[in-house]
C-alpha cells in the first residue's frame, strides 16, 4: 500500500503516541467532529466555488446549498451533543473551511473547542469517537481500529464519495445517534 496508509498499521502506532499524549492531557476523553463542507462553507467564500468549480461540477450550486443545510444539521448535532454529554467535543473543520461560523456559534461554550492543527492521525487516536458526514477521515480512522460515525439528513449520494459511508456506522436522526 501507500507509505500514508501503511503508517496506519497498529504497529506504527508508536509513532504518533506522544502527540496522542499532548492532545489527550489537554482535551481527556473527547469526541472529534471533522467536519468537511469546503463548498458550502469555503474559506473564499461561495462566488469563489462557483468561479473555480462550475466548469468541472455541472451541479456545484446545488452542491453548494446541500452542504449548507448539512453544516445546519451538524451545528444542530453539536448543540445537542453539548447538552446530552459531558465529554469535550472537538471541532475540526476542513481546510478550506472557514472556521468562523464554528467560533462565532459556539465562542461562549467551555466544553467546545473549534481546533485545526496538527495531522488528523494523532487527533482521531486521541478520540473516543469521531463523527464526520462524508469525510475521508472516516477511511484513516477504519484503518486505525476507530468505529467512525457518519451523520446527514437527506444524504445526496451524488455530493458524497461512497467509502467514507461505508466504513460508517451512519445516522440521520440526531436523537439516535446521540442515544
Amino acid at each position: 500500500g501507500h507509505p500514508r496508509f501503511e503508517l496506519l498499521k497498529p504497529e506504527f502506532h508508536y509513532l504518533y503516541q506522544d502527540k496522542v499524549n499532548k492532545i489527550k492531557n489537554i482535551f481527556k476523553d473527547f469526541i472529534l467532529i471533522n467536519t468537511s463542507f469546503g463548498f458550502g462553507n469555503n474559506i473564499l467564500g461561495e462566488k469563489f466555488v462557483i468561479k473555480n468549480y462550475e466548469s468541472r461540477i455541472s451541479s456545484i450550486k446545488e452542491k453548494i446549498i446541500y452542504e449548507k443545510e448539512q453544516l445546519s444539521y451538524f451545528i444542530e448535532l453539536i448543540k445537542k451533543l453539548k447538552g446530552e454529554t459531558k465529554l469535550k467535543i472537538v471541532i475540526r473543520p476542513h481546510p478550506e473551511e472557514d472556521k468562523s461560523i464554528y467560533d462565532d456559534t459556539f465562542a461562549n461554550e467551555e466544553n467546545i473547542t473549534v481546533i485545526y492543527e496538527g495531522s488528523v492521525i494523532e487527533w482521531l487516536l486521541a478520540s473516543r469517537v469521531m463523527i464526520h458526514h462524508s469525510c475521508t477521515t472516516a477511511v484513516e480512522a477504519s484503518m486505525l481500529g476507530k468505529n467512525p460515525i457518519s451523520f446527514g439528513k437527506n444524504f445526496n449520494h451524488s455530493f458524497v464519495p461512497w467509502l467514507p459511508l461505508e466504513l460508517s456506522k451512519v445516522f440521520v436522526d440526531i436523537g439516535k445517534l446521540v442515544e
